[in-house]
C-alpha cells in the first residue's frame, strides 16, 4: 500500500499540470515510466487474463494478432478498462494495420536459400485515426454521383475482401458506390467484409435502415443472416453499441429475424450489458407489431418477465398484450400486475387508462337525472 501522503502529493503534483493544461502523463522518461507502471499494472493483468499478446513502453500499447478479428477485440478490451480506471485511448493515435513481412529471397552457390532480409511490409496505414470512423452514414451528394457512377462496386468489394485489414476509407467509398448505383447485392459482401473492420458495423447499419425500401427481399434476408451469425460468433468481443445496431436492424420487417433475437435473449450473458437486453426485447417489439410473432413465441418470451428489469418487463407487456387474445392476456396481466410494483408506465401498458365519460347534454332542454353518486 502506498504511503498516503505519497499519493496527496502526487495528486496535488498531477492537478498542478492539469491546470496548466497538461492531461496525462508528464513528459519525461522517468517520470512516465514510474507513472505507468503504477496505473497500468492492473490494465496489463487483465490483458494477460484474455490471452493478449502485447507489449508496452511506458504508456504505448502494441498488440500482434493473427486477424483482425481478434486484433480488434483485444483493442476494445483494451478500451473499456482504460474507462474503468478513468483512462482512455488517443483515437488518432489507434491503428489496427497489417504486419506481416515476407521472407525474401536470394540465389546462394548451390540453390536458393531464404535470407534475413527484410522487405516492406504489404498492408496499409489508415488515414482515418480510429476515434474519427463515422457512425451514420451520409448519402452522396448529387455532385459526386458521376465519378461514383464510373467506378464498379464489385471490383472494389473483392479488392478489399483480398485484404486481411480493411482500410476504412476505401471501405466506406465502396459502400458509397454500392448506393450510388444501387448495386444492391454487392452488400452482402460488404458484411461479410464487417468482419476485419469491426468499427464500421454503426455505419453499415445505418446505411441499411436508410435504403430498407429499396434493397430487394432477398437481399435484405441475406445480409440479415450474416449480421446474425457475425454477432453471434463474435460472442462478448463486440462493444454494446455494435450489437445496439445489429438488434436495431434485426428487429425491423425489411431484416426481420426473429429466430436471432429470441436466440439473443436466451443465450444472453450478465455481462452483456443493460442496453443490449433492452434493445432485444424492443426489436421484438416492433416484430409482433409486425405481425411476425406467434402465440409460441409470446408465451416463450413471457417466461422471461420473471427476472427481466423494468425496462425489459414494458417491453414483454407490450409483446404479449400484442400477440396473445384478450382472455389469454387478461389472465396474465393479473399475475404481472403485483410485480411492476409502483412503475406507472407499467401499469399503464397492462391496463390502458380509460378515457373519460363525455358529459351528459339536456335532451329537449330538460337536464339529465342526477347520477346515483350525487
Amino acid at each position: 500500500m502506498a504511503d498516503p501522503q505519497v499519493v496527496s502529493c502526487l495528486n496535488e503534483l498531477l492537478l498542478h499540470w492539469a491546470r496548466r493544461d497538461s492531461y496525462g502523463l508528464p513528459v519525461g522518461n522517468n517520470a512516465s515510466r514510474i507513472l505507468a507502471e503504477a496505473a497500468l499494472v492492473d490494465i496489463d493483468a487483465h490483458l494477460r487474463s484474455i490471452g493478449a499478446n502485447f507489449i508496452r513502453f511506458v504508456d504505448d500499447y502494441r498488440f500482434f494478432a493473427g486477424d483482425a478479428a481478434t486484433a480488434q477485440f483485444w483493442l476494445y478490451q483494451l478500451m473499456h478498462r482504460l474507462a474503468i480506471d478513468g483512462h482512455t485511448l488517443n483515437g488518432l493515435k489507434t491503428q489496427v494495420r497489417a504486419a506481416s513481412i515476407p521472407v525474401a529471397t536470394s540465389a546462394v552457390a548451390g540453390g536458393t536459400a531464404a535470407t534475413a532480409s527484410p522487405v516492406p511490409p504489404r498492408g496499409f496505414v489508415p488515414r482515418i485515426g480510429y476515434g474519427r470512423v463515422p457512425r451514420r452514414f451520409v448519402p452522396p451528394k448529387v455532385e459526386d454521383l458521376p465519378g461514383l457512377v464510373a467506378l464498379s462496386a464489385t471490383d472494389l468489394i473483392r479488392g478489399l475482401a483480398d485484404q486481411h485489414v480493411i482500410d476504412p476509407e476505401a471501405f466506406s467509398g465502396a459502400l458509397k458506390v454500392v448506393v450510388a448505383k444501387k448495386e444492391w447485392t454487392e452488400l452482402q459482401r460488404a458484411a461479410q467484409l464487417l468482419r476485419a473492420c469491426p468499427p464500421f458495423i454503426d455505419y453499415f447499419c445505418d446505411l441499411l435502415l436508410q435504403n430498407a425500401e429499396e434493397i430487394p427481399a432477398a437481399v435484405c434476408s441475406a445480409i440479415s443472416n450474416e449480421l446474425a451469425g457475425f454477432m453471434f460468433n463474435a460472442g462478448g468481443s463486440l462493444p454494446e453499441s455494435h450489437q445496439v445496431n445489429i438488434l436495431k436492424v434485426l428487429g425491423t420487417k425489411h431484416y426481420a429475424s426473429k429466430v436471432a433475437l429470441m436466440r439473443q435473449i436466451r443465450s444472453m450473458p450478465r455481462d452483456a450489458g443493460a442496453y443490449v437486453g433492452r434493445s432485444s426485447f424492443d426489436a421484438l417489439v416492433s416484430l409482433a407489431e409486425c405481425g411476425l410473432l406467434t402465440r409460441t413465441d409470446a408465451i416463450d418470451i413471457r417466461g422471461y418477465f420473471d427476472r427481466a428489469d423494468m425496462w425489459e418487463k414494458r417491453a414483454i407487456i407490450r409483446i404479449v398484450r400484442t400477440v396473445l387474445g384478450d382472455e389469454e392476456y387478461r389472465a396474465w396481466e393479473r399475475y404481472a400486475r403485483p410485480q411492476v410494483g409502483a412503475d406507472p408506465f407499467s401499469k399503464h401498458l397492462l391496463r390502458p387508462f380509460k378515457a373519460p365519460a363525455p358529459p351528459a347534454t339536456a335532451v329537449g332542454g330538460v337536464p339529465p337525472p342526477p347520477s346515483p353518486e350525487a
